[in-house]
C-alpha cells in the first residue's frame, strides 16, 4: 500500500517541477523579447500586433515566429497560424489607391481625346458702328437680343459696346445682321486655327493617363513604405498636369464652339448750320471833277500848254 502512495507523490513533485519550468519560460522569453511597436501602413492604418504562438511542451525554448510581409498571418514552426482579424489589413499591404481625378474626370478625358473634330477654328469679330446718339441704348440691346436669337448670350457690356458670344456655324450670318444696325466705321474678323494644339494636348494627356496607370499598378505590387510614398508623391504630380490640360483642352473646345463678337456704338454727328453772308454791292465811285480853269494875271499864260511849253525848249536847243 505504501509503494502506490509513493508513486503518487513523485508523479506529483514531477508534474509541479514541469509546470514551474514551462511558466519559468514563457517568462524568460517575453522579457527577452524586443517590445513591437505599431508599424503604419501607406494607408495610415495601424498594422495588428503579432503574438507568437508557443506550445506547451518543446516549443518553449524556440525563437519568435515570423511575420509575413506579404498580410498572412505568423506561424510559428509547428502548429496552425493564430487567424488575423479581417477588418484590420496586415503589414505591408498598402492602401487601395485613391482616383486623384474621379470616374467623371476619366469620363471626361476619355470624351476630350476621342471626339476630337477635325478642324477647329476660334473666329472673333468687331464692329464700330454709328448712330444716332439717342439710338445708342437701344442698338446695344439690339445686338444682344439678335445674338440670343441664333443661340448667343452676353459676355460683357458697357454704355458704348457689348460682347456677344454666338456658335461658330452662324458667325458669319450674325455678322451680316448687326452691319444693318448702323453704318460701319470698322470692321474686323480674326481666324485661329487651333488644331494642331488640341491634338497635340491629347496626345499628351493619352500619355499622362497611361503612365499614372502604370504607377497604380506598381502601387500594388509595392512592399516598402519608401516606395509607396514616392509612387503617390508622383501621382500627385501626374494628377496635378492631367487636371490642367483637361482645363486647356475645355477652353480649346469652348472657343471653337463660340465665337465672339465686339460691337462698338459712336453717335453720329449732327448736322451744323453753316450761316453764308451775303455781299453787299460797292456803291459806283463818283466822276472825277472836271478841270478847273485857273484865273492868272497873265492872260498868254494860260493859252501856253504842256506841249506849247516843250516845243518851245527844243526851239531853244
Amino acid at each position: 500500500m505504501n509503494r502506490p502512495n509513493s508513486r503518487m507523490g513523485r508523479g506529483l513533485v514531477a508534474a509541479a517541477s514541469l509546470a514551474l519550468f514551462f511558466t519559468t519560460g514563457c517568462g524568460a522569453m517575453e522579457a527577452m523579447a524586443p517590445p513591437t511597436q505599431p508599424m503604419m501602413d501607406a494607408g495610415g492604418i495601424d498594422a495588428p500586433s503579432m503574438e507568437a504562438a508557443v506550445d506547451m511542451g518543446a516549443t518553449a525554448a524556440m525563437d519568435a515566429p515570423s511575420i509575413d510581409l506579404s498580410g498572412g498571418a505568423p506561424s510559428g514552426p509547428q502548429g496552425p497560424a493564430a487567424p488575423v482579424s479581417p477588418t484590420i489589413p496586415p503589414v505591408g499591404v498598402p492602401a487601395p489607391p485613391q482616383d486623384t481625378t474621379g470616374a467623371r474626370g476619366a469620363k471626361e478625358s476619355a470624351e476630350l481625346t476621342q471626339k476630337a473634330p477635325e478642324q477647329m477654328i476660334v473666329f472673333t469679330g468687331r464692329l464700330d458702328l454709328e448712330v444716332e446718339e439717342d439710338a445708342m441704348r437701344k442698338t446695344l440691346h439690339d445686338v444682344i437680343e439678335l445674338a440670343a436669337k441664333r443661340g448667343g448670350y452676353i459676355h460683357q457690356q458697357d454704355d458704348r459696346s457689348v460682347t456677344v458670344r454666338v456658335p461658330s456655324a452662324s458667325f458669319r450670318e450674325t455678322m451680316t445682321a448687326l452691319e444693318k444696325l448702323g453704318e460701319v466705321q470698322h470692321r474686323s474678323v480674326q481666324a485661329q486655327d487651333v488644331t494642331e494644339r488640341y491634338h497635340d494636348l491629347g496626345v499628351r494627356l493619352k500619355s499622362l493617363l497611361a503612365t499614372r496607370a502604370r504607377l497604380e499598378s506598381f502601387l500594388d505590387r509595392t512592399k516598402t513604405i519608401e516606395e509607396v510614398l514616392r509612387i503617390e508623391q508622383e501621382l500627385s504630380r501626374l494628377a496635378t498636369e492631367i487636371d490642367q490640360i483637361q482645363g486647356q483642352l475645355r477652353f480649346l473646345a469652348a472657343q471653337a464652339s463660340y465665337s465672339t463678337i465686339t460691337v462698338a456704338v459712336t453717335p453720329r454727328p449732327k448736322p451744323q448750320k453753316v450761316v453764308v453772308e451775303e455781299k453787299q454791292e460797292e456803291a459806283p465811285l463818283p466822276p472825277p471833277p472836271p478841270p478847273r480853269r485857273l484865273n492868272l494875271p497873265i492872260d498868254w499864260l494860260g493859252d501856253v500848254s504842256l506841249d506849247g511849253l516843250l516845243d518851245l525848249a527844243k526851239e531853244e536847243d
